[in-house]
């Protein structure tokens, strides 16, 4: 994905300086082309088109496993003493925590490292 958002920004004459646009535009030419390991007759765009809507009992269960996922967050967050961010924050938390825990989302976890700027990388020795 860096290297097709650095393509974008390049090609609008912004090379080093990305943009939403860039990543958005990046993120639409991967979902056009990229194949999927297990799927490789299809794209992620073909797969997409192909899904099916979830039934009403899976909402419910979805709803149920939600509010639940806030109970545990707002225990835990003390949701009375924060702010806008912070709530925001905890609801990103829970909806995903559903989401994984009713088998619709899967969460690989990875580092990615940031370049190292040549001022800064002076300084770590």
């Amino acid at each position: 994905m860096q290297k097709r958002t650095a393509f974008f920004a390049a090609l609008h004459g912004r090379p080093g300086h990305w943009l939403t646009s860039d990543l958005e535009s990046a993120q639409r030419q991967a979902n056009k082309l990229h194949r999927p390991e297990d799927r490789p007759y299809a794209s992620v765009q073909q797969l997409w088109g192909t899904r099916l809507p979830m039934t009403p009992l899976e909402r419910a269960e979805f709803e149920r496993d939600l509010r639940a996922q806030h109970a545990a967050l707002q225990e835990e967050y003390a949701l009375a003493r924060q702010g806008v961010r912070e709530r925001a924050k905890l609801e990103r938390e829970a909806v995903r925590e559903a989401l994984v825990e009713g088998g619709l989302l899967s969460v690989i976890w990875r580092s990615v490292p940031l370049p190292l700027k040549a001022k800064k990388a002076g300084n770590i020795t």
